[in-house]
């Protein structure tokens, strides 16, 4: 049982502040008005995420697929092959296909000297080709670069009349050895007024000798001055009578000499009178 002096010593019950009707209703405003803003956002996020999902589906879907791949710079069975080695199939989403990979791929045929590829929304993918031009063959008609490699057969430009290497190259991608890679090399540097006229190249000792389709033989030598020397060819073919020359030596291209063919009227050695400029 508690004492009196206990019960007259318990306190009293606070009573709760009085709050202010006006400052109430502030904070009814500012509460309500803090919901209004999390539901905007996150209606925002929610339709952001819906966009973002829309274009990803969209991207995926038939619209935005591969429809063509189109090659550009060569023609036939290359292009066929450009488009099989770039790997890109029909189908393929077009957001997929990554331009420099594309490339990288096209380039490691050895007659493709550079690639571009360009996608084209919504379903076109181009792939533009600059192809190596074979500047001679071998034996079995497997096409040259001017830096002695072997393209292999089949490649652009491969089938026009190229002068013909007496050898048999390696197999597609390697290089020639010397001296047949020298061959190769004066035979690149052939100017275009002369070009049809050579038919073949070869070594004969340690000179590069060409022959003509007339059967004249030209001694060049070796692969320097390569100019001057083909100056002095040209002008040594049109001063003479090319049925009555058997072989042009043109290795000191300042001193050109051509020995006539047996039989003959004109079996005196013919020079040029005026040497050319080398260099020219």
């Amino acid at each position: 049982m508690r004492s009196a002096t206990a019960l007259r010593e318990r306190p009293a019950p606070v009573a709760p502040p009085v709050i202010d009707p006006r400052i109430e209703d502030r904070r009814r405003a500012v509460s309500a008005e803090h919901a209004r803003r999390r539901n905007r956002r996150v209606g925002t996020a929610l339709a952001l995420v819906g966009v973002v999902g829309g274009a990803y589906a969209l991207t995926r879907s038939a619209a935005l697929d591969v429809d063509r791949v189109s090659v550009t710079g060569v023609s036939g069975p290359a292009a066929t092959e450009v488009a099989r080695r770039a790997g890109v199939a029909p189908g393929t989403p077009l957001i997929d296909v990554d331009p420099a990979a594309v490339a990288h791929r096209v380039e490691k045929l050895v007659w493709v000297s550079d690639a571009t590829v360009e996608r084209h929304w919504p379903g076109g993918v181009t792939i533009e080709v600059v192809a190596r031009q074979p500047v001679a063959v071998d034996r079995r008609g497997v096409a040259l670069a001017a830096d002695g490699s072997v393209l292999g057969s089949g490649v652009p430009g491969g089938s026009r009349s190229l002068p013909r290497v007496d050898i048999v190259a390696g197999r597609t991608g390697s290089t020639l050895a010397s001296p047949m890679a020298t061959v190769v090399e004066v035979l690149a540097a052939v100017p275009d007024h002369l070009r049809a006229d050579v038919v073949e190249g070869a070594v004969r000792g340690s000179d590069v000798v060409l022959t003509l389709d007339d059967g004249i033989t030209v001694r060049i030598g070796g692969p320097d001055r390569l100019v001057a020397k083909f100056v002095a060819v040209g002008a040594l073919l049109e001063q003479a009578d090319r049925e009555t020359i058997e072989a042009i030596d043109v290795r000191v291209p300042s001193s050109p000499s051509v020995r006539p063919r047996k039989g003959t009227d004109r079996a005196a050695d013919a020079s040029l009178t005026e040497p050319p400029k080398e260099g020219a």
